[in-house]
């Protein structure tokens, strides 16, 4: 049996940043803040960390109740490395301002991922994205690497207000159903719908979704503690998605 047995078309759906685009923008802005001497730190808390470290502090403290409450957790987060609340709020507006300027110049899609994205459209597979990100980069991106064609669908974190952030899993089955509407499909067999994503966050958002989980090496997070949540897959990135049965054989 082939493709008939399945109920409807597998539905992948991808995290932005460390799944499909790489993390090198993020990274070299974080590297210039931290050896910017101007900014104060505390070296002993410092000593140690490297630009991840810093990344993942951002994304530990999004929150899904706002900006406000965002910068407010953040601001909190960096309280042991930047003690001088002047100089901890200096970072962050150059921190902001920093990653969206250097990205679009060092930062670029994963080695492999439009020819990944194109042959699983092509098999039929409906590929969605959800990002806690900023909505506006995903369509700019996608066009600047002739890729709109390949995702049906996306939610960001401009939707977190009606849906959250992950890992609540709002956004995902928000995705889900828009997905399934505009491909006219049936009810949805939740086994048929996959997450991939690269952090602690993306991987309970889809458990929490009751959909396959796949955690991927790509970007922010680290073998033991992805593969500490059991995700069901867990891969260098999502160039290796077909070496996952469902996929291959539907490939």
């Amino acid at each position: 049996m082939g493709k008939e047995k399945y109920k409807h078309p597998i539905i992948i759906i991808y995290d932005f940043d460390g799944v499909i685009i790489n993390s090198k923008g993020a990274d070299l802005a974080a590297y210039a803040q931290m050896i910017d001497e101007d900014i104060n730190w505390n070296l002993n808390e410092l000593k140690g960390l490297n630009p991840m470290d810093l990344i993942r502090r951002f994304e530990m403290g999004d929150n899904p109740e706002g900006t406000i409450q965002t910068v407010r957790a953040i601001f909190k987060k960096f309280a042991d490395l930047i003690p001088n609340p002047f100089k901890r709020a200096k970072f962050l507006i150059k921190m902001g301002s920093s990653v969206r300027n250097i990205e679009y110049q060092r930062s670029d899609f994963i080695e492999g991922i439009p020819e990944v994205l194109k042959k699983v459209h092509n098999a039929g597979i409906i590929q969605g994205i959800c990002t806690n990100s900023e909505g506006e980069r995903l369509p700019n991106w996608l066009k600047a690497k002739n890729c709109e064609e390949y995702i049906s669908g996306y939610t960001s974190r401009n939707d977190r207000h009606k849906y959250g952030i992950k890992p609540d899993p709002r956004a995902i089955l928000h995705l889900v159903l828009m997905l399934k509407k505009k491909h006219n499909l049936g009810p949805i067999d939740r086994s048929l719908v996959y997450f991939c994503g690269d952090n602690v966050t993306d991987i309970w958002a889809a458990q929490n979704a009751r959909i396959k989980s796949i955690a991927v090496l790509s970007g922010h997070g680290t073998n033991d503690e992805l593969a500490f949540l059991n995700a069901d897959y867990v891969l260098n990135s999502i160039n290796d998605l077909f070496i996952i049965p469902e996929i291959a054989e539907y490939c």
